[in-house]
């Protein structure tokens, strides 16, 4: 039996990096809010394929390298 560990929520600002990043890249659409929803995970899908990274939906430490984004909130 496996437990599920859902990943850790991510603060408003560093979403809004991302979005930022990935909306320069030209694969995010919506408003940059700082909310992960349907459209971020996307476009960070979207962004994973193209850079040869594991596609999951979601970001971690080596998507957030590639993005060139930095948690300056810590």
């Amino acid at each position: 039996m496996y437990a599920y560990v859902a990943p850790e929520i991510p603060s408003s600002f560093i979403v809004k990096k991302i979005q930022e990043r990935l909306k320069i890249e030209g694969l995010f659409k919506g408003e940059v809010d700082g909310k992960f929803g349907a459209r971020t995970a996307l476009a960070i899908d979207i962004f994973k394929i193209k850079n040869n990274l594991q596609s999951s939906g979601y970001f971690d430490e080596d998507t957030l390298h590639h993005l060139g984004v930095t948690d300056e909130s810590k």
